[in-house]
């Protein structure tokens, strides 16, 4: 891959309103000049993710919808599976059988064992620790949620939540293998939630 002249770099910003970085200007350490991105200056104009920048991925959804669990906490015990979108439809296939059979077991009630072997690593990867764990397992029988973000760059966070025991029916008599935000919020049982 071919680099700007001068050894270019990104100026990254936080944009209002997300956690998510924005790539606002180039950098350039031989002349130490702030290019703003709406610029063209020759091959300076470059997108972030070239430069092995910012990509979101499910670990941000999850960061974020922690974030959003402690300013709304639930009234009731509730388990999730999140799925983070990045196209304008979501592929039913991308919920795994699996995962399915999870959430309706936490609807019945569940017993879960937590791992005693949960890895930290303390800056280097040959250093391992084992990270401290609340309890050993617990019991639960909750209410059970595919929650999928349908993730557009520079643009508020939109989450449809929508019971398993909902979504399993839906995606039977859904005549598509997939589904855009829309299709979910007009079956009716689907809640929006922007973060």
């Amino acid at each position: 891959m071919r680099y700007p002249p001068h050894f270019s770099f990104p100026i990254i910003g936080i944009e209002e309103e997300s956690i998510f970085p924005k790539l606002v200007g180039i950098g350039c350490l031989a002349t130490n000049i702030n290019i703003p991105c709406g610029l063209t200056y020759g091959c300076f104009i470059y997108h972030l993710n070239l430069w092995g920048g910012y990509t979101v991925k499910e670990r941000d959804f999850q960061t974020q919808w922690h974030h959003y669990l402690e300013a709304n906490p639930p009234k009731t015990p509730e388990v999730y599976e999140l799925k983070l979108c990045k196209t304008n439809r979501f592929d039913f296939s991308r919920v795994k059988k699996h995962q399915i059979d999870g959430l309706l077991k936490a609807k019945t009630g569940m017993f879960y064992k937590i791992s005693d072997n949960l890895p930290v690593f303390g800056g280097n990867i040959h250093m391992r620790f084992t990270a401290k764990k609340p309890y050993d397992c617990l019991w639960i029988k909750s209410d059970a949620y595919l929650c999928v973000m349908f993730y557009i760059p520079r643009k508020r966070k939109v989450v449809v939540k929508i019971d398993i025991e909902d979504f399993i029916i839906w995606k039977d008599i859904f005549e598509k293998k997939s589904a855009t935000f829309d299709e979910f919020v007009a079956n009716g049982y689907t809640e929006v939630i922007k973060l």
